[in-house]
């Protein structure tokens, strides 16, 4: 029988982005993509799939759930870094997340 891996994309970044604090040679962040990757080998690695899927959330992706379930992740605390040290204000922390997706 053959194996079939479906990554969901945007959790696996996020869950890398909140856990790992390597930063590029010039200081910029880069844990997500960084754990991302290494992610990816482990399971396959692991797995051995014959193929895999990669799947990434769609245009307003969280937002067209809400509109069909108002309490969609409702409750749910902040996501936090695991790290003492942030070299980043929110603001550029959003936009390092987006750059890591891209």
């Amino acid at each position: 029988m053959k194996r079939l891996l479906i990554i969901d994309s945007l959790n696996l970044l996020f869950r890398n982005y909140i856990v790992n604090p390597s930063l590029s040679t010039n200081g910029q962040p880069i844990g997500g993509i960084k754990g991302y990757l290494q992610s990816l080998q482990k399971l396959v690695r692991e797995i051995k799939p014959d193929e895999i899927v990669i799947c990434w959330d769609g245009e307003g992706g969280s937002q067209k759930r809400k509109s069909k379930n108002k309490n969609y992740k409702e409750g749910r605390k902040p996501i936090r870094l695991n790290r003492d040290i942030r070299n980043l204000t929110e603001n550029e922390e959003i936009v390092n997340k987006i750059w890591q997706q891209t």
